[in-house]
Formats: structure tokens, sequence, C-alpha cells
């Protein structure tokens, strides 16, 4: 079923691709009063996987691995990619607008363009609000330009460990060591980084606003049967709109092809280690 969890990650991660605006597209607006120079204010729009990266271990290898010692070194493989979502900044620049000829301008849409009174001194509206009558030459008001501009928020560093979760090392503790009293949690927690190779890097806008990376993860020595959950420490250098960021959390993980069914889930928050002899794990 390895096809149907690649379906599904890809799909996911169409939506970094996506991002909510394109980068250096242009568009003008007409000047709003009272904000400065004459233009709304900067806005910054975040992208997608901004507030929560996400992080995948898929291609477990093998299905089922078993604890060291059992494993003839085979340990457990599989690959990382970690996505994490950057911003888009919505800017403004004021452009002059001149009066081409003399006349009324109108700035109402009941304005009509037409001169009134004592040789075009002045505007009328059906309303008899006024508008505006400028000489060649005369400067009318601004036009804002849009100008939206995708910023990817750099990883810095990145930091993975295997946890053996709670309900495991309650297993261990007061399950197993009643059948084997010689049972003990050996080690809780692994650093999965001195097993991993990085394999891709791109935060320079291939995905839009996403900064993504890839590692190949080889053969990880677990000592305990168990189920375990994959977390992260991920630190990014800012944008020129937002400020560098520590991210932590924890992985989505694939669910074994010889585990998966079309009607169960594909993706979970543990991977699983066996122990020969033993039921249950």
């Amino acid at each position: 079923m390895k096809i149907k969890t690649l379906l599904l990650i890809g799909l996911l991660l169409v939506v970094a691709a996506l991002s909510p605006l394109t980068a250096q597209a242009a568009a003008t607006e007409p000047a709003e009063a009272g904000q400065a120079n004459g233009c709304p204010p900067s806005e910054v729009r975040f992208g997608p996987y901004y507030a929560n990266p996400a992080v995948y271990f898929l291609e477990q290898y093998p299905d089922k691995p078993l604890v060291a010692g059992q494993d003839d070194g085979v340990g457990v493989s599989g690959v990382i990619s970690i996505h994490v979502g950057g911003v888009t900044v919505k800017s403004y620049t004021a452009e002059d607008v001149y009066a081409e000829a003399a006349g009324c301008y109108c700035d109402h849409e009941s304005c009509v363009d037409e001169p009134a009174g004592n040789g075009g001194a002045e505007c009328f509206d059906e309303n008899h609000m006024g508008g505006h009558w400028y000489t060649a030459g005369q400067l009318i008001g601004h036009n804002c330009t849009a100008k939206y501009t995708d910023y990817t928020d750099r990883v810095t560093s990145v930091g993975v460990w295997a946890r053996m979760t709670p309900e495991s090392q309650e297993w261990i503790k007061e399950g197993l060591s009643v059948r084997y009293p010689e049972a003990n949690v050996r080690q809780l927690s692994y650093d999965v980084m001195p097993y991993s190779t990085l394999t891709s890097f791109d935060c320079n806008g291939a995905y839009g606003t996403t900064c993504s990376l890839y590692y190949n993860v080889n053969g990880l020595q677990i000592f305990d049967p168990g189920q375990y959950r994959i977390t992260y420490t991920i630190t990014t250098m800012g944008t020129p709109a937002t400020l560098p960021r520590t991210l932590i959390g924890t992985a989505v993980i694939a669910v074994p092809p010889s585990e998966q069914s079309w009607f169960g889930p594909a993706l979970r928050d543990y991977f699983e280690v066996y122990v020969l002899s033993l039921s249950g794990r």
C-alpha cells in the first residue's frame, strides 16, 4: 500500500506549493484617505505550514524492525521530510497622479463631469457635494501600486529524536517485567540525526514560501521493544517581516505497507519495534 501513502502525502504537500499570492505580482489600487502616504500599510500573510510545520517519517524499513542485537544490525531506516512555511508581504508604493488637462475630476460616482458656475471654477454632483477642478499639470492625488513578495523562513538547524511512548514504558515496567524480571527500559530517547543524511534542501522559493528538507535515516539502533514517536526541534532564520523561530512538535508517521489497508489509516503518530519470542509487541 505504499502507493496509497505516497498519494496521501503528496496531496498534503501540494498545498505548500500553492502560496496564497504570487511573488512580485503587482496591482494598482486607489489610495485611501487618512492612511500613511495615502496608501494602506504593509500586510503579512502566512504561508502553508508556517504555524505548524509538516514533518513526516516515510518509507520505513523494515516494516517490523527488531531490537538491537536481534536485527543483525539492520535497525530502523526511512525518510524524514520537513516543510516549514514562510510569509508573503503585501506592500505599496504611492505614485503621483497629475491632471492631463484642465477640467473637473470627479471623486464621487455621482459627480457630473462638467464645470459649473463661474467659468468652471467649481464642479458639482447630484448631491451638491462638490467635485474638484484642476488645471493642467496640477497634482490630483496618488495611485497605490501593490506588490507581493514571497519570503521563505530558512531552516538553520534540525534536531530529531525517537522517544518511547509512555504506554510502552508502562508495558515494560508493569507488564513485561512480571513475566521477565530482568526486563527494564534501557533507553527512552534516541538521537536520530547521527543516523541521518541530508539529501535535499530547498529554501529558494521552488515551493512558494515553503522551505523543504529531506533526510535519509539509515539503521537507527533501538534497544527496547515498543512504540516510538518522532519528535523534532527546528530553528529558522526569520524573514524581513518575521523573527527567527524555534519550532517543536511530533512527526506524522506513514503506516508500513504490510500493515496498511484500503480502509485503514495510512498515517499515525508512532512506529513500532519488536522483540523475538514476545507477543503483543
